[in-house]
């Protein structure tokens, strides 16, 4: 678990204090969740998922899939998962926006700030 918070927070170009910022925790209990020297709870482990923008599961260990760049994703928006956009293609031109091609052909530019998490289409 310690390198996929580590993985994700870096991934996204975050520092500890940024992560412990938009997820509203300390940067000391970022630290220790990193260095495995204490245990993070199923309710923390969703709100770093969620600021970190991946699935839960993959950030928990339940899965090793991760949405890849490049390829087909379901980006869930907002807090609800009712509330998504499927992507044939997607991107990341920096830190604040992704972007992609919808099943439509339309290109979209989706505000960071407004995904909950994103996960890979298998039907691509």
């Amino acid at each position: 678990m310690k390198n996929r918070i580590k993985e994700c927070r870096t991934g996204r170009g975050l520092s500890r204090t940024d992560l412990a910022d938009l997820a509203g925790f300390s940067h000391d209990i970022v630290r220790k969740w990193e260095n495995g020297e204490r245990n993070i709870t199923v309710t923390s482990a969703e709100k770093l998922a969620t600021a970190l923008h991946v699935d839960p599961a993959y950030l928990v260990g339940w899965t090793t899939k991760q949405p890849m760049i490049g390829h087909g994703a379901v980006v869930y928006l907002n807090d609800r998962e009712e509330s998504y956009v499927d992507l044939s293609y997607m991107g990341v031109s920096d830190k604040n926006f992704i972007h992609g091609t919808d099943n439509y052909g339309r290109i979209v530019h989706i505000p960071v700030s407004s995904v909950l998490y994103v996960v890979e289409n298998n039907d691509q």
